[in-house]
């Protein structure tokens, strides 16, 4: 691992620029300060500007890189050969260091002042010492004016170092000497050399501490060495490892794809998930995974975290960004939780938006994405806002006749059917089905769909033979393409049944719905969403046959399934509740039918709202059953309360409110 980052391809280094940090006359140091503004340009780099601490970063390919320029308007660098060194990577900060050139100068003439009196005092001295030697006799005045010569020689020989040494401690930065070195280089500056030499000698012998550096060198150059050896190792180790990743996730997606095929549900998310677990950081992995987890398995906590790893490991403001975003919105939405899922959905637009700009195809399923949320939340009004916003787009950047337009169309379709307007519902399923027909022919999954889909408006625009004939038309390119054991051919079954219980024949529903129910299990197993469904339609079938308590235990086991796999608070359990409620009124059990019309209507009210017509079916169904218990003063109230919702959801024909205005006089009439 260390020769990863020794041999790293970049790297990102350090750096401050400060100002020099100086001796006061007592020896102490007066720091130097933060330097904002300083323009560092590193060769073949962008230059960079330090912060307002000082601070600047600037990446760099390898190990090595030099400076090109230091610059910042009215200071110079202490030391000029900066700029002509080679300088290593490192991870403490590169220091750079300024002054004014009035510092500097300030500095070199009180340097030089100091050094000059050292000097003058130390002739001085030896002057003396050595006219001493000559009144005692112990030189010869032959001797004595030798020495005197050659005092004066060297003094000569140090006039030319003082500039060297002016130059060299006004160049010190004492912020970076250790209080030793500062004493050293103190003690130098005020002449006390012997003090300053024995300082330094109490560090050890210099020769001693020069062959044990030279030995410390060697070792790091073996190491160094080594390192690159073992680097080379680590590559070649990492590109096998690399092989080998690739090999195993093809070999988990064939298994999964094997185990899919024969709707072995539990085996094909283990060979998906352990793919998505080989490589964390791989977005496209943890997305597949997340959507077979959501769409077969209905675990929808598992694959929100599937999607939120993907999201962590995504580019910030990408297109991978915005996909995990969207699948995120999607958990949420069938969580029922709609407001973080449309705004899920908004960051993922404001994303494509950043990068593609508004006249986009993928801005066009985006906005279509959160239409489709806004209408199951109640809002048809801002659905059908989006999806015209997003057929406009498309339309404008295709002309009209693409599969783009086709499946916005589509959503369209489906917005217009959940506000009753099965004509213009119609219109834009068979526009939809035109353009499939002309890409794919007959023989497509999505022209099946299609053909679904406007079976689905047939059948609630109440004209159930041409339901019938579409979703016959749908079952025959699904059972030629995936033969009769496919999710989406157990869907057609069960959309033909609902067509036959629409019509009354519910001895012909009920065979369609138990056929719908078998192959479901055979496709998704016992524990999914849409078992749930073909329980709850089979239920309905016994409760119109009379069949209560047939009725009361298929409720009950898709209430089971629903509560599972989707929680206490979700429409879907709702709708469970108030199916066994007007069971339960059926068979005179009022407690217990006005226990769920309870139970019903507090979900309903705190995840869709408690102005939804379904909200106020829950409150007139009670209505009717404390009437039924002679409670008429509670059950007026129910009743009165559920009508004003519907009528101004729905106005006053529609036959939910003119039942509920019907019953309403009733309770009133019975007082």
């Amino acid at each position: 691992m260390v020769a990863s980052c020794i041999y790293a391809m970049g790297q990102t280094q350090q750096g401050m620029a400060k100002t020099k940090g100086r001796l006061d006359r007592n020896g102490a140091v007066i720091p130097g300060k933060p330097l904002p503004g300083v323009t560092v340009k590193v060769r073949g780099r962008t230059a960079v500007l330090s912060n307002t601490q000082g601070v600047f970063t600037f990446p760099i390919p390898g190990n090595k890189y030099s400076l090109e320029a230091v610059k910042k308007n009215g200071y110079q660098l202490i030391d000029p050969e900066t700029l002509s060194r080679q300088y290593a990577y490192s991870a403490n900060p590169l220091v750079l260091v300024l002054e004014t050139p009035d510092e500097r100068a300030d500095d070199e003439l009180a340097n030089e002042r100091k050094i000059r009196r050292n000097l003058q005092r130390q002739l001085m001295q030896r002057e003396d010492e050595i006219e001493a030697l000559r009144e005692e006799n112990r030189i010869t005045q032959e001797e004595y004016r030798k020495q005197l010569q050659e005092l004066y020689a060297q003094q000569e020989t140090s006039e030319k170092l003082i500039g060297k040494m002016v130059e060299y401690y006004s160049s010190i930065d004492y912020d970076q000497l250790d209080d030793f070195n500062r004493q050293i280089s103190t003690l130098i500056l005020n002449g006390e050399l012997a003090r300053a030499d024995s300082m330094i000698a109490s560090k050890g012998d210099i020769s001693s501490r020069v062959a044990a550096l030279r030995q410390h060198q060697a070792a790091n150059a073996d190491e160094e060495a080594e390192l690159a050896r073992r680097q080379q190792v680590l590559q070649q180790s990492q590109a096998y490892a690399q092989k080998e990743l690739a090999d195993l996730a093809q070999d988990c997606r064939h298994k999964y794809e094997i185990h899919k095929m024969q709707y072995r549900n539990d085996s094909a998310t283990y060979y998906i998930e352990l793919r998505a677990s080989l490589d964390t950081t791989n977005v496209q992995w943890q997305l597949d995974a997340g959507r077979y987890v959501c769409e077969y398995i209905a675990d929808y906590d598992q694959a929100l975290a599937l999607y939120q790893r993907a999201c962590r490991n995504a580019a910030t403001n990408s297109i991978n960004e915005a996909a995990c975003l969207d699948a995120i919105g999607s958990v949420y939405y069938f969580k029922a939780d709609y407001a973080k899922a449309l705004e899920y959905c908004q960051r993922a637009l404001e994303i494509r938006k950043s990068v593609h700009g508004e006249q986009n195809i993928g801005i066009a399923n985006s906005i279509a994405h959160i239409g489709l949320i806004h209408d199951r939340n109640g809002n048809s009004g801002k659905a059908m806002e989006c999806m015209t916003h997003a057929l406009d787009i498309a339309q404008g950047l295709s002309g009209g006749n693409d599969l783009a337009v086709a499946s916005l169309l589509g959503n369209m379709g489906i917005v217009h059917e959940s506000c009753g307007e099965y004509a213009a519902a119609l219109d834009c399923f068979n526009k939809e089905l035109g353009i499939e027909l002309a890409e794919y022919g007959e023989n497509s999954p999505d022209v099946a769909r299609c053909y679904n889909n406007i079976g689905v408006a047939y059948s609630a625009s109440g004209d159930y033979s041409k339901a019938v004939e579409a979703y016959g038309k749908a079952y025959g390119i699904l059972t030629n393409i995936y033969g009769d054991s496919h999710p989406e051919v157990s869907m057609n079954r069960n959309n033909i049944g609902v067509a036959f219980a629409r019509k009354g024949e519910y001895d012909t529903a009920l065979g369609y719905f138990l056929e719908a129910l078998e192959l479901s299990k055979r496709a998704v197993g016992e524990n999914h969403p849409s078992i749930a469904t073909r329980l709850t339609n089979i239920g309905g079938i016994y409760y119109y046959q009379g069949k209560y308590g047939d009725a009361l235990e298929c409720y009950s086991q898709a209430l089971a399934i629903l509560e599972r796999l989707l929680g206490t608070r979700h429409p879907s359990v709702a709708e469970g509740y108030y199916n066994m409620g007007i069971t339960y009124c059926r068979c005179n059990e009022y407690d217990k039918a006005i226990d769920c019309y309870d139970k019903a209507y507090h979900i309903y009210s705190t995840t869709i709202g408690a102005d939804r017509p379904a909200a106020a079916m829950c409150l007139i169904d009670k209505g009717e059953a404390l009437y039924k218990q002679g409670n008429n003063d509670d059950a007026g109230r129910c009743v009165k309360k559920g009508l004003a919702t519907l009528a101004e959801v729905f106005g006053d024909n529609h036959p939910d409110v003119v039942g509920a205005r019907d019953l309403l006089k009733k309770i009133k009439s019975s007082k």
